[in-house]
């Protein structure tokens, strides 16, 4: 046996110990991480916090489902479609509303029977029913999604009012005259841009409404600013859908009716007069409680929490959504320790996977690497056949080496702080052998180069 011979022969099977091995172990490692065989959907979607700790759910929210994303075998429904159903699961208060239409139609009814008597001269009844119609309009204007039909009342008891003038005298007459400009002048705050009346209304008519238009805008307009403690809040201005918070709008001086919808929270409306060169408008929207009540159906589960009646509302939204497995998690906070807890519920089995949880520490600035460790276990404690390990229904024996489970859990700070366990090959040691396992290699077979002595040894004579 030559040298060269023993030389080729270190080579390999150094490329053994420092290639294909730990490429095994890798790969082994991923496919224990992997979970099943296939990517499974999973609903990834609201988190219950702890007391005062919902300013931070977004961003728990965001981080759990861009965790989840990067799983290759999890795939989190997208959130547009796990709203779809839970529109179809769940009936909220801010959607519950009556119907504008039943809310607004003795107004409309109103309305109709004032032009009808305006046209046939019957201007008594025309007064009593346009007012009613008026009335009824302003009391229910967080149900109107356009102003169109007030102005049309307001302006219709302009044009009244001109009329009765006119068979009027003296001090009636005037206030009749009063009268009608009150009302043209809330048509000019409701729709600013209707200027040039000449083409639909008589000359009077169109007369004085540019002579109250004129008045009001010699006044100039003010800088209107509406926030919100909820961004991207729907704001009406007088019925008109003006956009999202924070707006600014340019307006004329005067009387408004503000409202502010979000889903999830309470309407807030109200009259609001602006008078100043520049107005600050800021609105705070309440929860309607509702967001709290989901919250809470998605919280992590044990003991009899597990057979609770709300169950049904887990399998109702799996059923919507076509989504068989389910996210659980908490958000807590304890002696100043933040904790991330997980669980996956398979609802088509109704079965409960073991509690998965990780500390942050005192802050939540890890939380994204946390969210990522979390989701790592709780895909490992899915089978290859995407079935919960150890259910019921499972195939195969659960693996106890990934799970962190709620008899794990730590109590109190005390007590030492508990970790999910990591992959081989995201384990520090690993590498650091890795490496010394090639640095010897490397010397070896340099030390086996430099050792040639340039005698040759012949054996064929011995055979």
């Amino acid at each position: 046996m030559t040298m060269s011979y023993l030389y080729r022969a270190s080579c390999c099977w150094m490329f053994v110990l420092c290639i294909l091995f730990p490429a095994h172990i890798f790969a082994q490692n991923l496919s224990e991480a992997a979970g099943p065989k296939k990517p499974v959907s999973i609903i990834v979607d609201e988190v219950k916090a702890g007391e005062g700790l919902e300013s931070q759910l977004p961003r728990v929210r965001n981080a759990l489902y861009e965790a989840f994303s990067q799983m290759p075998m999890a795939r989190p429904l997208a959130p547009v479609k796990v709203d779809r159903a839970k529109k179809l699961v769940f009936v909220s208060p801010s959607s519950s509303k009556a119907d504008p239409a039943q809310k607004l139609k003795a107004a409309r009814v109103a309305l109709e029977a004032g032009q009808q008597a305006f046209v046939q001269f019957d201007y008594k009844n025309a007064e009593n029913y346009l007012l009613g119609a008026r009335d009824a309009f302003i009391v229910n204007l967080p149900y109107l999604e356009t102003n169109r039909e007030l102005i049309e009342v307001h302006m219709l008891l302009g044009r009244l009012y001109l009329a009765m003038k006119k068979s009027s005298q003296g001090q009636e007459a005037q206030n009749y005259d009063e009268r009608a400009r009150s009302e043209f002048q809330k048509v000019v705050y409701l729709d600013p841009t209707k200027k040039n009346l000449a083409s639909q209304y008589s000359p009077e008519v169109a007369q004085v409404y540019q002579e109250v238009r004129k008045s009001i805008e010699d006044k100039g307009l003010l800088r209107l600013q509406i926030e919100s403690n909820q961004n991207v809040t729907k704001i009406f201005v007088n019925g008109k859908y003006m956009g999202t918070s924070p707006i600014q709008m340019n307006v004329i001086p005067g009387e408004y009716f503000i409202r502010a919808e979000k889903e999830g929270f309470k309407s807030w409306y109200g009259p609001q007069h602006f008078s100043k060169s520049v107005e600050k408008l800021h609105i705070e929207l309440k929860s309607d409680g509702f967001s709290d009540q989901l919250a809470d159906l998605y919280r992590v589960r044990e003991g009899a929490e597990q057979n609770a009646l709300d169950i049904e509302d887990l399998v109702a939204l799996s059923e919507k959504s076509g989504c068989r497995l389910i996210l659980l998690a908490n958000f807590e906070q304890a002696t100043g320790e933040y904790r991330l807890l997980g669980q996956l519920f398979d609802a088509q089995n109704r079965e409960f996977s073991q509690v998965a949880f990780a500390s942050l520490g005192p802050t939540v600035e890890n939380l994204r690497d946390t969210s990522f460790d979390l989701a790592f276990t709780l895909i490992g404690f899915l089978q290859e056949d995407g079935l919960i390990a150890g259910g019921p229904t499972a195939m195969n024996k659960a693996r106890p080496d990934l799970t962190v489970g709620s008899q794990d859990r730590p109590s109190s700070n005390n007590q030492s702080k508990q970790n999910i366990k990591k992959p081989l090959y995201k384990q520090w040691w690993f590498w650091v052998g890795l490496a010394a396992v090639g640095a010897g290699g490397y010397f070896a077979v340099r030390g086996l180069q430099n050792s040639k002595s340039g005698i040759v040894i012949d054996n064929s004579g011995n055979f």
